[in-house]
């Protein structure tokens, strides 16, 4: 989660694509959209902070409930999320979120 949250901060974009688990609803099979998306996205976003609250590993799935402070513009606001990720090899994807 915080190297998402990084790499959103950061424009990077190439992170996000490959830390999505391919099943996610957030996947994308327009990569040149995609790319566009996020770059948008990240550029007009200040991530502020990041607060992770729990998480856990249930198998190969597991689980981070956190609070992020963005900011667009003058407004800050919080996005509080439980953020679900399946382990692929070695590697934990973002799959989607449930939000509390």
């Amino acid at each position: 989660m915080r190297s998402r949250f990084t790499a959103y901060a950061t424009g990077a974009v190439q992170h996000i694509i490959a830390t999505t688990h391919p099943t996610s609803p957030h996947q994308m099979t327009d990569l040149v959209r995609w790319r566009i998306d996020i770059h948008a996205f990240s550029h007009r976003t200040e991530f502020v902070s990041l607060t992770i609250h729990d998480t856990g590993i249930d198998g190969m799935q597991g689980w981070v409930r956190f609070t992020a402070e963005l900011a667009v513009g003058d407004m800050v606001q919080p996005m509080h999320e439980h953020s679900i990720f399946y382990k692929v090899g070695q590697r934990w994807l973002y799959h989607s979120a449930v939000n509390p």
